[in-house]
């Protein structure tokens, strides 16, 4: 009889639902920069000519897609996410794909005042305009992000930028 009460107690116990749940998470946290875009809806993409990058021709910003990531060039900075947007990040000039760096002046959509004067077909003159900064020793606006010296790879990289 014991052994029926026993059985009968645990067959009833797995048959009510349990209360308790039990949820395990790992997250990181990596904040987002604002940068005072905000994009409501997925924007309208239009290929470079001769680029495997995209711009944004609807929006008031120089917004750009390539390799799966989101690109901006705001205020004399680079940002990147994963998502159209945002969160943003903040990226050091050196480590933006070479593709983004030449992308044609006629696609920004928004250009910096020192783009005026440049050949709306050829690629920024990002050597010019960083080298001016490199000589300073400092960053356009963001002084602690700068490399201590650029290798010479990266000059090759700004310099075929911009030839480009």
């Amino acid at each position: 009889m014991r052994y029926l009460i026993l059985v009968s107690c645990l067959l009833l116990g797995a048959a009510t639902p349990a209360a308790a749940q039990v949820s395990i998470g790992i997250g990181i946290h990596t904040p987002g920069v604002s940068i005072g875009i905000n994009v409501p809806a997925y924007p309208r993409f239009v290929r470079v000519p001769g680029y495997p990058v995209y711009y944004a021709p609807g929006l008031d910003a120089n917004f750009f897609f390539y390799d799966g990531a989101y690109w901006v060039f705001h205020d004399d900075n680079w940002y990147v996410s994963t998502w159209y947007n945002g969160p943003w990040r903040l990226v050091d000039r050196y480590a933006v794909p070479v593709y983004i760096l030449r992308v044609p002046v006629r696609y920004y959509r928004r250009p910096p005042a020192y783009f005026h004067g440049w050949h709306r077909d050829a690629p920024p003159r990002w050597g010019d305009h960083w080298a001016f900064f490199a000589v300073l020793g400092k960053s356009p606006k963001r002084t602690s992000l700068r490399m201590s010296k650029p290798s010479s790879c990266i000059h090759d990289r700004l310099n075929a930028a911009s030839l480009a």
